[in-house]
């Protein structure tokens, strides 16, 4: 059974309640209602919240330094919680303007972000943030992040442009045989 432990400042460092919810506080006189992380009964993980729904639920941004492996993600997308849908428009036009490069990381001048080593694949947020700058977003000291996921959606609508463009071209292409034959 853990104890209340306090440091210097009256910050609660971990407690167990009654119900046996581990948790810890930012100050000794918040309830459990306002814990920066906890873990239930069931193993359940909450950080920034206090009623865990999954394994491990995280209020707010997380930052991964080095690979993230993992058997599915999954991206909130219900309809019910989106307005002002509109489907894209000219992804292929857009799709050819994007340059896949390969790189290698500055893992010398950057020595804390433990960036993987070797030949990596992938875009350029600059570049792709003049195309399509809702995929970008800045980190506190303003280096560019690209939400890579977003790409998805401009892909299969450019794949349906290009499957369109190809139904019209073998139309032509029948209408031509016709009049040959």
């Amino acid at each position: 059974q853990l104890q209340q432990g306090t440091t210097g400042g009256g910050v609660e460092i971990a407690r167990r309640n009654a119900d046996g919810l581990f948790y810890i506080n930012h100050n000794l006189f918040q309830s459990v209602l306002n814990a920066a992380f906890v873990i239930q009964t069931d193993g359940k993980v909450g950080i920034g919240l206090t009623n865990p729904s999954y394994t491990l639920s995280v209020a707010g941004t997380i930052w991964a330094n080095g690979a993230n492996i993992s058997a599915g993600v999954a991206t909130w997308s219900d309809q019910r919680w989106k307005k002002n849908i509109k489907p894209l428009g000219s992804s292929l036009t857009k799709v050819e303007k994007l340059q896949g490069v390969t790189y290698d990381w500055e893992t010398t001048k950057y020595p804390g972000r433990n960036f993987p080593k070797g030949k990596q694949i992938g875009l350029i947020a600059q570049e792709v943030e003049k195309i399509y700058p809702e995929f970008i977003s800045e980190d506190k000291d303003g280096y560019k992040l690209l939400s890579y996921d977003k790409i998805s959606a401009v892909l299969i609508e450019a794949v349906k442009e290009l499957s369109a463009k190809n139904a019209a071209l073998e139309a032509k292409m029948k209408e031509m045989e016709k009049k040959i034959k």
